[in-house]
């Protein structure tokens, strides 16, 4: 688009097309105005959220020792990963545990209290869903 009149039009011109840009935006994804209502998500969104990320950060973590472990270097204690299982972390656990990592599967801890600690996560959340 050619415009005439020096710099002071171009940039009138442009910021009349971000303007109409921003209220064509607005009528698109905003209908009440105020609220991003595409961006709304509900509780169970961010519970489910939550719970992944805490899954990835404790199979992530299980990687990260089993190098440890190969390389003779320093390793994360135990005790976070039962925290980690604690906060819903489970399933990255047992994954970490029955995957290509194959890591403290010959600890009780972790072939007994993972598994039960899961199960009873199951429960605990089939309680509170049904009551």
């Amino acid at each position: 688009m050619i415009f005439s009149g020096g710099k002071y039009v171009q940039k009138y011109f442009i910021l009349k097309r971000i303007k109409y840009f921003y209220q064509n935006f607005k009528k698109r994804l905003l209908p009440d105005g105020n609220s991003f209502s595409l961006l709304k998500v509900s509780n169970s969104m961010i519970y489910i959220a939550c719970f992944a990320c805490v899954n990835l950060l404790s199979y992530m973590l299980m990687w990260k020792d089993k190098r440890a472990a190969r390389k003779g270097t320093w390793r994360v204690a135990e005790k976070y990963f039962f925290i980690l299982a604690l906060a819903g972390g489970c399933p990255g656990i047992y994954a970490a545990m029955k995957a290509p990592i194959y890591h403290k599967t010959t600890k009780p801890a972790f072939q007994f209290g993972i598994p039960l600690l899961m199960v009873c996560q199951i429960i605990l959340f089939l309680f509170i869903i049904v009551f």
